[in-house]
């Protein structure tokens, strides 16, 4: 029956090693995985977290164990090839199983020892559980895995942790829990973890490449890659190009529309031309787009009237809300949403 659940070693076909024979302790002490060169994870169970799961981590990977070591809460893994090395161990009273990494090769080591623990979990009923990573050694300080899909959903490319009072580059964070291809992949399968609004886009948005490309810990609002130069210049002159066809087939028949539609010209050379986020919402834009937008809502019927006119509507509106997200201007984000259908 143990053999069947996972939960003893028969390697040898002939012995089974059952978690009761693990042994009490590790041979290694706790304090061996503390420090600057230890990145520690933590799997944080919600409502119940069954010892069993260690004892299947532990009976599925006592041949990589180094040492022999492990015993009836953990294991000590140890990579061949980079000698990196992993104590993944279990807490009950705290419903956690830690996974602490030092060496050269910590991300791969995490991916491999997460795709492991999460089939476990899987095959229960219901064990949901949170994934966090330490910031700062203290396993309290920590930031979730799902805070951060969220962050990236918002466009908010910062992330501000109370406890240390500091601000971190969202993209540098998720990428302590997978590669940057790994988030990206979540998103054009439209993974349950990482949704945009619930949407099914057809391709990966703009703002979550920027998000992930900024993976330095320091926070930078400077537009930094040509990628995104050449992104933003390309939106500026579509954006340009559709407010210009309004006016010239308008041709000042209001107006308040007319002045809305320079206005955001002006945002459009604006954005063209700057390399500094900050620029752009010391500015204030914010307002003046949200202005402008409210005016053309107003209008909307009258510019439908243009030949093509609820197209290039249409056109502009995306157009600025793929612009706001480079830019942070969230409230234009946010306000262009309730505009479209």
């Amino acid at each position: 029956m143990m053999k069947k659940f996972e939960l003893c070693d028969s390697s040898d076909d002939k012995n089974l090693l059952i978690p009761s024979a693990f042994g009490k302790m590790p041979k290694v002490e706790y304090s061996e995985y503390k420090g600057d060169d230890v990145r520690i994870y933590i799997l944080q169970f919600r409502d119940y977290m069954p010892l069993a799961l260690i004892h299947r981590f532990t009976a599925k990977k006592i041949s990589e164990a180094l040492d022999d070591n492990f015993w009836y809460t953990g294991i000590v893994l140890k990579d061949s090839k980079s000698n990196t090395l992993a104590m993944v161990h279990a807490d009950r009273e705290a419903k956690r199983i830690y996974v602490r990494i030092k060496g050269a090769e910590k991300l791969g080591m995490w991916e491999y020892i997460r795709r492991d623990l999460s089939a476990i979990a899987s095959s229960y009923a219901s064990i949901p559980y949170d994934e966090l990573v330490s910031l700062d050694g203290n396993v309290e300080n920590n930031v979730s895995y799902s805070d951060l899909t969220s962050y990236i959903q918002s466009n908010k490319a910062v992330y501000y942790h109370p406890k240390i009072k500091r601000d971190f580059n969202v993209g540098y964070l998720i990428g302590l829990f997978e590669s940057k291809e790994g988030t990206i992949n979540k998103f054009e399968a439209n993974n349950s973890e990482i949704k945009i609004r619930g949407e099914r886009p057809e391709q990966v948005p703009n703002y979550v490449i920027q998000i992930l490309n900024n993976n330095t810990p320091n926070i930078t609002t400077h537009i930094e890659t040509n990628i995104s130069i050449n992104v933003i210049q390309e939106l500026s002159s579509s954006l340009k190009g559709d407010l210009s066809y309004l006016i010239s087939e308008l041709n000042e028949s209001n107006n308040e529309i007319i002045k809305s539609l320079e206005t955001l010209i002006n945002f459009a050379n604006e954005s063209k031309s700057t390399t500094d986020i900050n620029q752009i919402r010391e500015n204030g834009w914010a307002r003046k787009i949200k202005s402008a937008l409210g005016v053309l809502s107003k209008y909307g019927d009258e510019i439908k009237k243009v030949d093509d006119g609820a197209g290039a509507l249409k056109s502009l509106m995306n157009n600025i809300k793929q612009l706001s997200g480079h830019f942070k201007l969230n409230d234009v984000i946010d306000w262009i949403n309730q505009l479209l259908p």
